[in-house]
């Protein structure tokens, strides 16, 4: 199983070799990868009508993976593209 960080995709800080992070193991084309994350929250029900297009603010490494945007409460969820994550030539 090929394990891919994340964070690095994303640009973000390495994280600390004594934190916790979690695998998430999706099948692509056949084959399992496994996505290291930081955490998995809660799965929420979202209406496709406040899917929103990736605001012109998201950072443009983030945007390449992103699929828009979901505005919750107090937050923003970015909703990621698997496939490009694991597209390893970019």
């Amino acid at each position: 199983v090929t394990v891919i960080d994340v964070r690095v995709r994303l640009g973000l800080e390495k994280r600390p070799a004594d934190s916790d992070s979690m695998g998430v193991t999706v099948e692509h084309q056949n084959e399992l990868y496994t996505l290291l994350v930081d955490a998995v929250g809660d799965v929420v029900g979202l209406s496709a009508d406040s899917h929103e297009e990736n605001p012109g603010t998201l950072d443009p490494l983030w945007r390449e993976f992103a699929n828009g945007v979901y505005r919750l409460e107090e937050a923003l969820m970015v909703v990621l593209d698997v496939e490009r994550l694991l597209d390893l030539r970019q």
